[in-house]
């Protein structure tokens, strides 16, 4: 049972963490540090356009920076789909 709460309360933090660092970066960005739909409503249409491609911009770069040097691939659904039909477990 110990085990459990500790789980939930760090699964809390951690909640917690990722909901201030949005925050915070959005105070950076935006400089509000409103509710997120409020400061979307008050963007204009190329800010609508922009961030998100900047935000999709930053994951990838973030994404092709820790995949550095490993193999492109790995086990996706067709390739557990062939492992599952071929020998009958993933």
């Amino acid at each position: 049972m110990a085990l459990v709460v500790a789980a939930g309360g760090i699964g809390a933090l951690a909640a917690l963490a990722v909901r201030s660092a949005g925050l915070a970066i959005q105070s950076l960005s935006f400089a509000s540090a409103e509710e997120p739909l409020h400061v979307a409503r008050g963007l204009g249409f190329p800010m609508i356009v922009l961030a998100p491609a900047a935000g999709g911009l930053a994951s990838g770069l973030v994404v092709w920076y820790l995949r550095r040097g490993k193999a492109a691939g790995g086990e996706g659904t067709s390739e557990i789909m062939e492992a599952v039909s071929l020998k009958g477990t993933a």
